[in-house]
């Protein structure tokens, strides 16, 4: 058998055998190609993080997109709810070890089988994962049991990993108090207690902080809150990355004296700050503050204040969220990690030229289109930029200015992948705008 398959890696230096290789290469390319585009994202967290309403509302968000939402369940409900359960003498010994085994042959099944399922439909997939392989080793009594399970399923820590493309942490509410368990409770079949669920949380955290797109949903006193955040990196995701359909950006103008009022009740309004930290604008770091709709409205007028007072106003606080981001130009994709208030305010000491504003309104059409209405705030003009997916019409109170032109959006993976690479400045891009304010100092 070696001799044979030294042989086959010999073929593959010849001529012929370099040809093979590469139609080899092609077919598998074209294959793979073909195949409909899929995102996986793992939902994790501590007992009582709120995954399963979350799972639920983000399903009937991005179904109303034209994405089919393939939900994969949790792995040891299969078992322990159609049994007699976890036996408390299976802990430390052999037994253990085999059911260990057992989830996760069974976890990696599940997912390989749900991602065959999901390449039925022609639409892009997004296969959401209430738990993904390395939650079970939270779960695991022993670590090296762990190890054991991993060595039988011929798999390491890191190929688990690359498995998904997203994963979410969500944050417990046990650290405050708000927890509820056992008999009595609103959740009389939860059983951890909560220290032993605040301790789960930061296992969790754990074990996936190894992966590229970790996101961070810390608790929030109001669900709605942490929906929101949840819904902000999912939508940044699945279009600012180029995960989903391509979009675009054209200069628009209103055709009516306001946003109408059926469109400002359903919006939310956001201001996003970015300063960057060198020259070539690799890296950069992001605040993100929720404002009032009628503040981004008033904010139309150049001449106003509306924006700069509700950036000062210590109530948002409850609504900031901080990342520092880093360009791959290699692989094409922007790192992210979720810091803290202090340590923003820290690295923006270090930022070379002024941060940029964007202020945008986010909303839907009945159809279910997402749109960003955006201005930059530091510019003198208020022109107003419509962010929106390739093919989609503009909203009826919308017109495109005459002299525009849709330009693709700075995350096309595909067209502007060697623009990523030089990182050509855009007109309607933060860099743009950032480079502009650089020219008027």
């Amino acid at each position: 058998t070696d001799k044979m398959g030294a042989a086959e890696l010999d073929m593959s230096q010849t001529p012929r055998g370099a040809k093979r290789a590469r139609e080899f290469e092609t077919q598998e390319k074209a294959d793979v190609a073909a195949r409909p585009r899929q995102i996986s994202i793992v939902l994790t967290g501590g007992p009582c993080s709120g995954k399963s309403s979350i799972m639920a509302l983000i399903r009937d968000r991005l179904s109303k997109r034209d994405m089919q939402v393939v939900t994969v369940p949790e792995y040891a409900t299969h078992f322990f709810a159609n049994s007699d359960g976890f036996q408390g003498e299976w802990v430390g010994t052999k037994k253990e070890e085999d059911l260990q085994h057992v989830f996760l042959n069974y976890q990696i099944m599940q997912e390989n089988m749900f991602r065959d399922f999901a390449a039925l439909n022609s639409k892009t997939s997004v296969l959401l994962l209430d738990r993904g392989t390395l939650d079970q080793k939270v779960f695991t009594s022993d670590v090296k049991i762990w190890e054991a399970a991993l060595k039988r399923n011929n798999v390491t820590e890191h190929q688990l990993l690359e498995r998904y493309d997203m994963v979410m942490h969500l944050g417990t509410c046990a650290k405050v108090g708000e927890y509820e368990w056992g008999p009595g409770s609103n959740n009389p079949g939860r059983y951890h207690s909560p220290e032993e669920a605040a301790r789960l949380n930061a296992v969790c955290e754990d074990v996936y902080k190894g992966h590229k797109q970790l996101r961070m949903v810390p608790y929030c006193k109001f669900f709605e809150d942490k929906v929101e955040l949840v819904m902000g990196y999912l939508q940044d995701a699945l279009h600012v990355d180029g995960l989903a359909g391509k979009r675009q950006r054209v200069t628009v103008r209103l055709r009516v004296a306001a946003v109408p009022p059926e469109v400002q009740h359903h919006a939310q309004a956001f201001v996003i700050t970015s300063a960057f930290l060198d020259e070539a604008m690799q890296n950069s770091i992001r605040r993100r503050v929720r404002i009032g709709v009628d503040c981004w409205c008033e904010g139309l007028r150049p001449e106003s204040l509306s924006i700069d007072e509700a950036l000062a106003k210590d109530c948002l606080s409850q609504s900031e969220m901080f990342e520092e981001r880093e360009a791959i130009p290699e692989e094409n994709y922007l790192a992210r990690r979720v810091i803290s208030k202090v340590q923003y305010h820290k690295i923006a000491v270090l930022t070379r030229q002024e941060p940029v504003d964007r202020c945008v309104l986010s909303f839907q059409d009945q159809s279910g289109s997402h749109y960003e209405l955006f201005y930059i705030k530091n510019s003198a003009q208020r022109e107003l930029v419509l962010d929106l997916t390739v093919g989609s019409s503009l909203p009826e109170w919308l017109e495109p200015e005459h002299s525009a032109r849709a330009k693709p959006h700075p995350s096309w993976p595909e067209e502007c992948a060697q623009e990523a690479r030089v990182r050509k400045l855009g007109r309607h891009t933060t860099m743009g705008a950032a480079d502009d304010q650089l020219q008027q100092l």
